[in-house]
């Protein structure tokens, strides 16, 4: 039989040895770094070597039924990292075993612990072996350590006549100094042990409405937050118990939250009537009207207990009065801050810093002064995304998000602890997948965190345009950017939400997969010979480039030049006659200008299109006469003839334009709009005649992460038929009840 925990403390096998009570791995003497729940799956097969510890045992042991994790990911997780330490493998396995489809087995072989209870009767032996027993001697009863005689013994026996040596007692001084010594040393153990980790113990989905929801704060009885539709936005409000939702205020503006008043009487937010502008306002959280606070400018803004406000601007974090009054600058970063927040102690605030180049995000603190910025978690490269932190009530945690490879992550960083004890640097793991957390916010009671998990979904459809419907194409996949070759013969589109590249036929045959993670790809275009795609791919946490890659695969080849090394391309787009991509680089640091690039396919050489400062998203004519473009943030449809190469205004929009798309024949633009109702218009070129094409007031388009289109992508199959991505993914508040030490 298997022994107990209790009595295997420290197992040997090979060159490992396993201290099962300090959770500790050691390699030929050498600690390894093992995670905890890696080290209890090793400590399960430990107590049970030889034997079949099933996939459901490690379950209910590690993942209880209340534990939000996709256990069985984490299990093999937990296993693949046990045998990259151990030096093992599944294939010619030395210690960890696969049964396949019930679980895992320990092979290797143990040598026996020495415990207390070998040591007594060691000995035992050796003393009867010498012909005496020590007066006193420890003796074994069962599985208990007890005097062998009941009755008072003197400490010494006298052996042969020889006199029993005198004792002298212990000062009590002495007793004492010994007490204080060993408090002092476990005091000091103690205040240097770091605290144990948080965890979830139980997990309530607050919301069943399944409309997309962003931006929560919370009063603790109720929770106010941000639900998005293609044309507009509105204010609702949940118990944080769960219910039914309520709408506060909807309407055609577009509110955003990002804080509440500490007596809870009004929220705090911003609100875009024009989609570029945002004002600051406060609303209120019975009617939801806003109310302006001063002439602010600015996005993400929050509230101080001294009732100062904070708020983002460009590059800038900025700090003013309650009122809006004497703004002033507090800090300028590298990048674009977000959502910043103040500690509860009034001393700091947090930011997430978003990489214009890159488009990764990290978590950032500075003083209130705006001296001291740094990483919250530097040098910690879980991964390029890291987004909405906020700290707990107490600021004893912090919280936040993390995304990486499609998976995402709930994490809490321990900031300060009772009593003084020691903190850990590093993040504590409290979830992963299958949710995508698109929003934090710790409770007021300390004991709650609450997310937006969202399941992305999406569907591949085209729109009949005489009834409206949505009509599913390559089986309805998830996919965006699909472009047909100039015969209609085949197709390429982004497989979401791999973000992997492939092509097939039009009929979804001989389907081949171009490219792989972590390369994440968007814009494919065919090169008007159908032999190449053109695309925009980055690794995560790197800059965008412009490949090029064959129909039949092979390696992505990217297009550079050493003149313009960082010319942040998107949106390419081919010349007729397939020497030439047009393409977008994107204005997105302060003082950098947008402007059109064009690529010369042999020479790999980067020219500015004349003309075309303050000009982007670039699509060619298939006839190769005119380039169509956006101007004046997305406001002005522009259009440029190559052989007078000059450029006139096709048209100005109060809202910004969606995805351009020409016709085949050349001679008619298409384009969504966000509008009440959202609709995709047609504009004839040789008279500019605008007209709707169908109306999509009734239907969710994926996956909407901004307001100036539709959705992410808007395109044409042949017979210039609309085509889009329905949106059938899923977005609810959940409720994590969590145990923080």
């Amino acid at each position: 039989m298997a022994a107990s925990p209790n009595q295997r403390q420290l197992v040997k096998f090979g060159v490992f040895e396993v201290d099962l009570a300090a959770g500790e791995i050691r390699k030929a003497g050498m600690r390894q770094k093992l995670a905890p729940q890696p080290f209890q799956v090793l400590q399960a097969l430990l107590e049970r070597p030889q034997e079949v510890v099933t996939r459901e045992e490690f379950r209910e042991r590690i993942w209880p039924d209340n534990t939000f994790v996709d256990y069985e990911l984490a299990l093999k997780k937990a296993i693949n990292r046990l045998r990259e330490v151990l030096g093992d493998s599944a294939e010619n396995p030395r210690f960890i075993e696969t049964v396949p489809r019930r679980g895992y087995r320990f092979i290797g072989s143990l040598t026996p612990p020495e415990s207390l209870k070998d040591k007594s009767l060691n000995i035992r032996e050796e003393q009867r072996g010498n012909g005496h027993e020590a007066p006193g001697q420890l003796q074994v009863h069962g599985n208990h350590l007890d005097l062998e005689s009941s009755g008072a013994m003197p400490p010494v026996r006298a052996v042969s006549g020889v006199a029993s040596a005198r004792t002298f007692p212990v000062p009590r001084w002495i007793w004492g100094i010994a007490a204080l010594t060993t408090v002092l040393l476990l005091g000091a153990f103690w205040w240097h042990r770091p605290l144990p980790q948080p965890r979830i113990v139980a997990t309530r989905q607050l919301t069943h409405d399944n409309v997309h929801k962003r931006s929560m704060v919370t009063d603790g009885n109720r929770i106010y937050f941000i639900e998005s539709f293609a044309e507009s936005s509105r204010l609702a409000q949940v118990s944080v118990a769960g219910g039914e939702v309520s709408v506060i205020n909807s309407g055609t503006a577009l509110p955003d939250l990002s804080d509440i008043s500490p007596d809870g009487s009004e929220l705090l937010g911003t609100v875009s009537t024009d989609y570029i502008q945002e004002q600051i306002c406060a609303f209120s959280v019975l009617t939801g009207s806003p109310r302006r606070i001063g002439d602010l400018i600015g996005y993400d803004p929050g509230w101080a207990r001294d009732g100062r406000l904070i708020f983002s601007r460009g590059n800038d974090v900025w700090v003013a009065e309650h009122d809006g009054s004497s703004p002033r600058k507090l800090l300028t970063t590298s990048g674009v801050p977000w959502a910043p927040q103040f500690s509860p102690d009034g001393i700091r605030f947090s930011f997430t810093l978003v990489n214009p180049t890159t488009s990764a995000t990290k978590l950032w603190t500075a003083r209130l002064d705006g001296t001291d910025p740094r990483e919250i978690v530097p040098e910690w490269g879980k991964a390029p995304e890291e987004c909405c932190g906020k700290w707990t009530p107490d600021g004893r945690y912090f919280v936040f998000a993390t995304a990486q490879n499609n998976a995402s992550s709930l994490w809490a960083l321990a900031q300060k602890s009772r009593f003084g004890r020691a903190t850990s640097a590093v993040p504590m793991q409290l979830t992963t997948g299958p949710l995508w957390i698109d929003d934090v916010l710790p409770g007021r009671n300390g004991k709650q965190i609450f997310i937006v998990g969202t399941q992305p979904k999406g569907e591949l459809v085209q729109v009949d345009v005489k009834t409206g419907r949505f009509v599913p194409i390559l089986g309805g996949i998830f996919a965006i950017d699909v472009d047909y070759s100039r015969d209609d013969r085949w197709i390429t589109y982004i497989l979401f939400p791999e973000r992997t590249l492939w092509r097939s036929r039009a009929d979804g045959s001989e389907r081949l997969q171009l490219t792989f993670p972590p390369l994440r790809a968007t814009s494919p275009r065919w090169s008007p010979d159908g032999r190449r795609i053109a695309f925009i791919a980055a690794k995560p946490g790197d800059p965008p480039s412009l490949f090029l890659i064959n129909k039949d695969g092979g390696v992505p080849e990217a297009i550079s030049s050493s003149a313009e090394p960082q010319t942040n391309p998107s949106n390419p787009s081919w010349s007729k006659d397939g020497q030439t991509i047009a393409f977008s680089h994107e204005g997105k640091l302060e003082g950098d200008t947008s402007y059109i690039g064009m690529v010369d396919v042999k020479s790999r050489e980067i020219t500015r299109l004349a003309g075309s400062e303050g000009i982007e998203s670039p699509r060619w004519s298939p006839d190769g006469r005119y380039i169509a473009a956006l101007a004046q943030d997305n406001r002005v449809l522009k259009l440029y003839e190559l052989q007078s190469q000059k450029w006139k205004t096709l048209l100005r929009r109060q809202e910004p334009f969606g995805f351009l798309n020409w016709s085949r024949d050349s001679t008619t633009i298409y384009f969504d709009i966000v509008t009440d109702p959202p609709t995709i218009y047609r504009l004839r070129l040789r008279d500019a005649k605008l007209g709707p094409i169908v109306n999509l007031n009734s239907y969710r388009l994926y996956p909407k992460p901004d307001l100036f289109a539709l959705g992410d992508w808007g395109g044409l199959a042949p017979g210039d038929v609309p085509l889009l991505v329905r949106d059938i993914s899923t977005s609810e508040i959940y409720a994590f009840d969590v145990d923080f030490p």
